[in-house]
């Protein structure tokens, strides 16, 4: 009997061992915003890392648009999203604060054997695209894409991405053009098929005033990005520049900061697991640069970044004193010469804004003698000028710049619709 009650005893202990290790796990659910070609291909990695170093069961899904992502966020329905850098959030919505800044998303061209063609424009106005589904984000980046290499939308001609095109190539498009995740399959079938990637500008030409950095101006969320060679089995056979944004994982701002903690601290700590079992996962950056983030970092990244610091300001308070003062009498100093700079910088490109508006108002003035033409000229010495300035270090490429490059294009364009308004009138 006293043996039989030992057994039972030993079975209740095994059993509510096994329910509590199975109900103790928590559950993290992930939406990630991507395009249908590659959504799985690289997150069995973090799925596995995070089961295997935390106390969390993670499920991933997937949609095409950032909007579900974050009316999901908003209900709580979901934890977690990656959606791209560039995701715009009304701002009296809710908070979205940033996790941790995942891989990156490629401008991806490709060209069929044979297409030539000396640049983006010439490439895209003379040739069918193959182009996958794209979300509203998706749609705007390819939108400044277009301005910014003064593609006229118009006469882009394109088919989507279809079933049958990715299984057998069937289609008359000789160009493919995607932002994409590295690893995307029909990307691969394209290569295997003789396709060829398509570069931006000279490789030679980055840091030297090249096309994808001009992009990368009048979109901030883009970077420079250089697919080396040999990177796809043997493709590209020379290195291509293109353009890249990056993903981003996010959360709400009021989600749990231990859980977070915990989140980003296994995968940057574990980036050597996730790079073996995808070699993909080696572009992971482990070092934030805040001033690039779409999102403010959330209370938990935070804190594992800031995990040490506190015991050391307690240890050498006494001794860093002095110097912090000295420090912060020196940096006031500094700021308010750097205000003063600054000042003085915004009126030179206050100059540029003045010359602009007073172009635009002599462009709807009857008495104006000059012709539309001219004035078009003119818009684009100041323009040049402007450039050369920022060449000579005379003015920075701040918020102020870009919004003179907003206005530069706006009048232009105004200009210009004037110009082809009085040809079409007989003036």
């Amino acid at each position: 009997m006293n043996k039989f009650i030992s057994l039972l005893l030993v079975f209740i202990v095994m059993l509510l061992a096994v329910s509590c290790g199975n109900g103790g796990r928590k559950s993290l659910t992930i939406l990630k915003i991507t395009e249908h070609g590659s959504a799985r291909v690289s997150d069995s990695a973090i799925i596995s890392l995070l089961e295997s170093q935390t106390d969390l069961s993670v499920k991933m899904l997937y949609d095409l648009e950032e909007g579900v992502a974050l009316r999901k966020l908003a209900d709580k329905t979901i934890d977690m999203a990656i959606i791209p850098s560039n995701t715009l959030i009304k701002k009296d919505e809710f908070s979205v604060s940033t996790v941790l800044p995942l891989l990156p998303r490629l401008l991806m061209v490709l060209t069929k054997p044979g297409t030539q063609a000396r640049n983006l424009k010439e490439l895209l106005e003379n040739n069918l695209v193959f182009y996958e589904d794209m979300s509203a984000m998706d749609s705007l980046f390819f939108r400044d894409i277009f301005q910014s290499f003064n593609i006229n939308p118009a006469k882009v001609k394109g088919e989507l991405l279809s079933e049958r095109s990715v299984n057998h190539l069937s289609g008359t498009s000789s160009v493919y053009i995607g932002l994409t995740h590295v690893q995307n399959p029909f990307v691969t079938k394209l290569l295997e098929s003789g396709w060829t990637f398509f570069s931006l500008d000279k490789v030679l030409q980055y840091g030297h005033g090249s096309a994808v950095e001009g992009f990368q101006m009048s979109f901030p969320w883009a970077y420079p990005f250089i697919i080396p060679r040999n990177f796809y089995a043997g493709k590209p056979e020379e290195p291509v520049l293109t353009v890249a944004i990056r993903d981003v994982l996010v959360c709400r701002e009021d989600y749990n900061a231990r859980t977070i903690y915990e989140v980003f601290g296994s995968l940057i700590e574990n980036k050597a697991t996730l790079v073996r079992q995808n070699n993909i996962y080696a572009l992971l950056e482990t070092e934030i640069d805040r001033k690039n983030l779409s999102f403010p970092l959330h209370r938990g990244t935070l804190d594992y970044l800031n995990r040490d610091k506190p015991s050391i300001w307690v240890r050498y308070a006494a001794t860093i004193w002095p110097v912090l003062s000295v420090t912060a009498i020196f940096l006031g100093t500094l700021a308010s010469f750097h205000k003063r700079l600054k000042n003085r910088l915004k009126e030179r490109i206050e100059k540029y804004y003045s010359e602009l508006l007073h172009v635009r108002g002599r462009a709807f003035d009857e008495h104006n003698k000059n012709s539309t033409e001219e004035l078009l000229d003119e818009l684009q010495r100041i323009r040049s000028r402007s450039f050369e300035s920022l060449k000579k270090n005379k003015l920075v490429a701040d918020n102020s710049f870009m919004i003179f490059l907003r206005l530069y294009q706006e009048i232009f364009a105004e200009i210009e619709s004037k110009r082809i308004s009085d040809q079409s009138e007989g003036r």
